[in-house]
């Protein structure tokens, strides 16, 4: 879930940009040039409150993947199905469908 956060925002970093600039996250005297210079964790951040910003029903959809996502819950029941790396591809493809 992570991985595909921030790969939707290498791939709009436009987007990312913009919206930090607009935000006051980046640009400003004192603050990191670019979203990439951020914390991780606040990049990360920042990415999905965009994704959730974007249209409103983003933000539901999002928390429906992280409850899914739940890391323990999630790997003992694709290994116990034997399809961890289909389920893992289908988690990907669901939130780019999202956000598309």
């Amino acid at each position: 879930m992570i991985q595909a956060v921030l790969s939707w925002g290498h791939t709009y970093a436009h987007v990312v940009n913009v919206r930090a600039m607009m935000l006051g996250v980046i640009g400003r005297p004192g603050a990191p040039a670019r979203p990439t210079d951020l914390d991780p964790t606040h990049y990360l951040w920042l990415v999905e409150g965009i994704i959730r910003d974007l249209n409103e029903k983003n933000g539901p959809e999002l928390d429906k993947l992280y409850d899914r996502a739940d890391a323990r819950r999630a790997r003992e029941a694709s290994r116990a199905r034997g399809t961890a790396g289909v389920d893992r591809v289908a988690e990907i493809e669901q939130f780019l469908r999202i956000v598309a």
